[in-house]
């Protein structure tokens, strides 16, 4: 997270919003659920199983869509032969880089 997204706000690292007073606890607990999410999906890319990869890295991409979260999901889409949704995805991530 870099900013509140309540109010816009630099996020400094705390539990709150400096501005606002938004707790930011559940925000953080999705973007590291995701970064595990992402993990478990390389793993299994790594021990070639394709499915299990497919599955965990839509449940990332659930949890915090990132570019990470989401060049994982490509991958995993095409170790699975899911040609559009690799395509897909792809796209995603380079929206990220515009």
């Amino acid at each position: 997270m870099e900013a509140c997204p309540t109010c816009g706000a630099a996020y400094r690292g705390t539990s709150a919003c400096r501005r606002c007073g938004t707790q930011f606890e559940r925000i953080l607990a999705a973007e590291a659920a995701g970064r595990r999410w992402a993990e478990a999906a390389e793993t299994a890319l790594r021990r070639q199983d394709p499915i299990m990869a497919w599955k965990c890295a839509r449940q990332a991409c659930q949890m915090h869509r990132t570019p990470a979260a989401l060049r994982v999901l490509a991958l995993a889409a095409l170790s699975n032969r899911r040609y559009a949704d690799a395509l897909r995805a792809w796209e995603a991530v380079r929206s990220f880089d515009m």
